[in-house]
């Protein structure tokens, strides 16, 4: 399947997640970003837990399942260029 132009790399939006770093817990506006995401993209989500999300991408008919699962928190640490993230560490 090609990839979507709304998730290249060039369209700003994984910069955009890495310019705005939530420790884990505290992925309040990471969620909301990608909630946003799924919604235009019209893949149903649900809340899990305090900041994680459940998204269901239903298939064409019976058949194996598939999960996929994915870490969104940010480790409070610099990069090799010396650039800060902008979430203090905790």
């Amino acid at each position: 399947m090609p990839r979507s132009p709304r998730w290249h790399p060039r369209c700003g939006r994984p910069r955009h997640l890495h310019s705005h770093p939530e420790v884990s817990l505290h992925e309040f506006n990471t969620a909301a970003f990608i909630k946003a995401r799924l919604d235009e993209l019209g893949i149903a989500a649900e809340p899990v837990g305090e900041t994680g999300l459940l998204a269901t991408l239903p298939g064409r008919g019976p058949g194996p399942t598939i999960m996929l699962r994915a870490d969104i928190d940010a480790l409070p640490l610099r990069e090799a260029a010396e650039r800060v993230a902008n979430t203090p560490a905790r």
